[in-house]
């Protein structure tokens, strides 16, 4: 369907949602795995974001651009691509996309051994995410931050992280509680409380 609607808007000359839909086109291909073609399209949307002069929608699809690369393990373009869409989304005051490629960037950064940057990036995603009342993105933000104070052995503070972390995911995602909660119990069985580790 998609791709019948990008050569209706094609042939109309309609630039702005053929744009888009490209974008959402890659967004489709990418949860599929298909990473090649994801890219493709979006390169094909930023270009025509660009071309119109949709900041918001170019920012959007560079985050994605980004994502489909960290997918393929090529860091430092995902990096990049991450770094331009925070200033965009920072330009156009789209809280919310800011918040998420900060999330992102600081995953980018963890897997790099980048993790005192990793933390500071988190701290920025989860005030933004407070801020506009994103739970989802919180708990996220929270989770993450505690496994890269873990790894920095800041414990304590990975702790809180969690335990801030938990409810939050709970309601929200599930999953995720379940493997921050994993991370807690290894954490607390390293602090020696054998017992708070198996409750």
């Amino acid at each position: 369907h998609y791709e019948q609607a990008i050569a209706i808007h094609r042939e109309t000359g309609n630039k702005r949602n053929e744009g888009t839909f490209l974008g959402n086109l890659g967004n489709l291909y990418q949860k599929q795995g298909q990473l090649e073609d994801a890219i493709e399209l979006y390169q094909q949307a930023i270009a025509i974001q660009r071309e119109m002069g949709d900041k918001h929608n170019e920012g959007i699809f560079l985050g994605n651009l980004g994502a489909a690369y960290r997918a393929q393990g090529k860091l430092e373009q995902a990096t990049e691509l991450h770094q331009q869409a925070i200033a965009i989304q920072r330009e156009v005051g789209d809280r919310h996309g800011e918040g998420l490629f900060l999330g992102h960037l600081a995953i980018l950064y963890q897997a790099q051994h980048k993790c005192e940057a990793a933390v500071e990036l988190y701290q920025q995603a989860l005030l933004i995410h407070r801020e506009i009342g994103n739970k989802r993105g919180e708990g996220i933000d929270l989770g993450n931050l505690g496994e890269t104070l873990f790894r920095l052995h800041r414990l304590n503070e990975a702790e809180a992280a969690f335990r801030q972390a938990l409810p939050i995911c709970d309601e929200t995602i599930p999953p995720a509680a379940g493997a921050f909660r994993a991370c807690l119990a290894l954490l607390l069985s390293q602090q020696g409380k054998f017992d708070e580790a198996h409750s």
